[in-house]
């Protein structure tokens, strides 16, 4: 019969049926000893096997499956006050062997370190036999809310106490910590055995062997729970006392630049030491320790004993570590700087802020020193300038672009470059007018106005800004009536700076006196027009500048008589400016005039740049060879002392510039001296120029200007006052005073002050209140 086709048939009249497979009604149970034979026949003989570094004759499975079996067995606590004994025995041995070896620190802590590796690869092996116990009985506990501190009492130390139970892993943390707590002398040894190590190592720099076994021992205490209570707090006080004692022979051996760097390398050594070995809580409060020992200390010691040479000698990156290493220890404030940011409470921090107090203390000593060098007046503003420079370049490169610290540069400079009155206000202006006067020739396009913003600076810092205005003002009118500017572009750059700095009302005169020189120039081009149509004889070019009087500085004019072709053109424009400009009058300024002689030397025609007073001297030599001392007086009328000048600017200074002889020869001229023509006169250049006496700058001339400014100021006091009483009709000596120095913007004294006062009041501008000697009341 076919098979397939009975099934067929069969299939199609029933359907067919689901296999059930059913548990026993009943698990059969274990028998009573199958604890104890499990324990003594397999697993202890396997746990002390592991001990002994011994391969298992039992398979690890079948272990596993005894543990499983006693598990399910509910005898999960007996197992595991079996496992726990059989750990502590083995355990508190390897401490008390630990305790009895008599090898060195270093031998010790190998030892230490080769036994905690052992022992950790035996928990791990053993908790693979006990990982169904494990993975079943602890969550158990915890989710039946049983209390696993209630299984079993042991002795502990000596006294009753109870067990927890713990992971098998935990469980071996656990008696480890145990034992070494029981055992202080190898917890000790260990301890301070780990802190030695890290100080050779940072001594030394050992690395390699040495920075592993650390490593290791760290993970250890920090594994069993030793590392917060025992080992950090030590390490702490440790790194305190080496950094400590290095920190003193340090600072005494190095310069403050090499300590720096020290302090730098330790620090990052430090950092990187924490992150390869500690724990990172540990990193801030040992960072600081170092910190605190290494720079915190001696900060003070720092500054004093080296910010400021390190200014001088401008060791910018010394400087940057050292603002960088006080900036990241603003946080740490010993208890004797406390005061510091309570009185100065600002962004700084107390580090910076003693950097900050150096650098004005630097900046004030050393700009005085430049200032008030009255044998180097010559070059101050140029050192002054160079120094200022540098110290942008420790601004922007070393402290950081610190706008306390700028600040405190400018209350420098404000501070020592008014001590000395009025001398560097003039020396500015002086300075300004040698640039102007070379321009290019002396310095680069970019040079030259970087130099001009820097000498702005300068000026910012002056209170004496009247006395640079007058000299500024004198030797502006120099250069443009004797065409002495290198470029009038540039000086009108520089008037721009000065009216940005100052205001319109400061350059107004300045402004004048440009607008007078281009005005000037179209009342030539007229005059000149004006000659081509005229019968006159033309025997020579006429320049003339038209100045307002009140707008160019005063020059101390001479009386002198001017050949009569000279006179004779003066008279000519005369008549042909007023007769434009009625009602005006035109003071000549000959003093101030310049010529250029066509002069017929023996040796070669050359052309002469020369004063006014010059010219008419040389001009009484086309009639005479020799002319004594009094009849060149008498025929120019010009005075003695301005004539001795004069005459001496002709026959004396450098040989090719020595148009006249002078007998006797000598460094002066006397009324009894004989002046003659050079006929040897030599010079390779076909245009000379040479140098007035009268022309150059003296002190007389630099005092008279000064006592103008002063004259000045007095008038501007008088008013000052006098604008105060009007408002307030009466007034107190203190309270006119305060007033005073708000108004009065150029620097004075309390007693120029009372002196304008007494002067008004004999004057019967104001006088005082007949009841209170100090309050003042006004004259109406």
């Amino acid at each position: 019969m076919d098979m397939s086709t009975c099934l067929s048939k069969s299939s199609s009249h029933q359907k067919p049926k689901k296999l059930l497979i059913k548990p026993l009604k009943k698990q059969p149970l274990l028998p009573s000893t199958f604890l104890i034979q499990s324990w003594t026949q397999y697993l202890l003989p396997s746990i002390h096997a592991i001990y002994n570094s011994q391969s298992s004759q039992i398979p690890y499975q079948i272990l596993y499956n005894k543990v499983e079996d006693i598990c399910q067995n509910k005898q999960s606590s007996d197992l595991y006050t079996l496992l726990y004994d059989t750990c502590n025995i083995h355990i508190e041995s390897l401490i008390h062997r630990l305790n009895s070896a008599s090898i060195s620190t270093h031998e010790f802590l190998k030892s230490v370190n080769k036994t905690w590796n052992d022992h950790c690869q035996e928990m791990i092996t053993i908790r693979s036999i006990f990982l169904y116990f494990d993975r079943t009985y602890l969550p158990f506990k915890s989710q039946s809310g049983s209390n696993l501190g209630s299984g079993f009492m042991r002795e502990i130390n000596g006294r009753q106490s109870e067990i927890t139970v713990r992971s098998v892993w935990d469980l071996g943390l656990y008696l480890w910590r145990l034992h070494l707590d029981g055992n202080v002398e190898v917890e000790e040894k260990l301890i301070d055995g780990m802190l030695e190590l890290i100080d050779s190592e940072r001594s030394c720099g050992r690395g390699g062997e040495e920075l592993v076994l650390i490593k290791s021992l760290v993970r250890m205490v920090s594994a069993v729970g030793l590392y917060g209570d025992l080992f950090e707090m030590k390490l702490i006080q440790c790194t305190k006392l080496y950094f400590s004692e290095e920190s003193k022979d340090k600072v005494e051996a190095l310069e403050v630049s090499e300590y720096l760097v020290h302090v730098e390398t330790r620090l990052r050594q430090e950092v990187e030491r924490c992150q390869e070995l500690f724990e990172p809580v540990t990193r801030k409060e040992l960072v600081e320790s170092v910190e605190m020992e290494l720079l915190v200390n001696y900060v003070d010691v720092l500054i004093e004993k080296g910010f400021e040479k390190l200014c001088e000698s401008h060791k910018v990156s010394d400087l940057k570590r050292m603002y960088g290493l006080f900036g990241r220890v603003r946080g740490l404030l010993p208890s004797f700087e406390m005061d510091i940011v309570e009185k100065n409470g600002n962004s700084l921090g107390w580090t910076h802020e003693k950097m900050r107090v150096a650098l004005l203390e630097y900046v004030k000593t050393k700009g005085i020193n430049i200032v008030m060098d009255v044998e180097n007046d010559s070059i101050m503003i140029k050192r002054l300038i160079e120094w200022n420079l540098r110290l942008d370049e420790l601004l922007n490169e070393a402290f950081g672009k610190n706008e306390m610290f700028h600040r405190t540069i400018k209350e420098g400079f404000e501070y020592f470059i008014n001590k000395r009155e009025n001398k560097p206000a003039e020396l500015i202006a002086k300075f300004i007018d040698q640039i102007l006067r070379t321009g290019n020739k002396s310095y680069s396009e970019g040079e030259l106005e970087k130099t001009l913003d820097q000498v702005v600076i300068l000026f910012r810092f002056v209170e004496g800004k009247d006395i640079f205005e007058a000299f500024y003002q004198k030797d502006l009118g120099k250069r443009l009536l004797f065409q002495r500017s290198a470029s009038l572009e540039l000086e009108k750059m520089m008037i721009s700076k000065i009216k940005a700095e100052c205001g319109a009302g400061f350059t107004h005169k300045l402004e004048i006196m440009f607008k007078d020189v281009d005005v000037s120039v179209d009342i030539l081009n007229a005059f000149h027009a004006h000659q081509k149509h005229s019968d006159s004889v033309k025997d020579f070019d006429l320049n003339v500048y038209v100045l307002t009087n009140s707008y160019w500085p005063n020059s101390k004019q001479s009386e002198i008589k001017i050949p009569q072709q000279l006179a004779r053109a003066h008279e000519n424009f005369e008549q042909f400016y007023l007769q434009i400009h009625s009602g005006k009058r035109l003071s000549w300024q000959f003093g101030s005039g310049s010529c250029q002689l066509k002069a017929n030397f023996p040796k070669g025609i050359k052309l002469l740049d020369v004063s006014l007073h010059q010219t008419v001297i040389l001009l009484l030599f086309n009639n005479a060879n020799s002319v004594s001392f009094t009849e060149i007086r008498d025929a120019i009328g010009l005075e003695d002392k301005e004539l001795k000048r004069t005459l001496l600017s002709l026959c004396s200074g450098k040989v090719d510039t020595r148009v006249l002889m002078k007998e006797p020869k000598g460094a002066s001229v006397s009324e009894t001296d004989m002046f003659s023509y050079n006929e040897l006169f030599v010079n390779k250049l076909m245009k000379i120029k040479i140098n007035s006496i009268q022309m150059k700058e003296t002190s007389d001339e630099n005092k008279e200007t000064t006592e103008r400014v002063f004259q000045d100021r007095q008038f501007q006091i008088d008013a000052a006052i006098v604008r105060i009483m009007k408002t307030k009709k009466s007034i107190t000596h203190s309270q006119l005073i305060a007033q005073l120095y708000t108004v009065l913007k150029f620097p004075h004294k309390p007693s120029d002050l009372k002196k304008r006062i007494e002067s008004l009041i004999e004057r019967e501008y104001l006088e005082r209140d007949p009841s209170n000697n100090q309050m003042y009341q006004y004259i109406a």
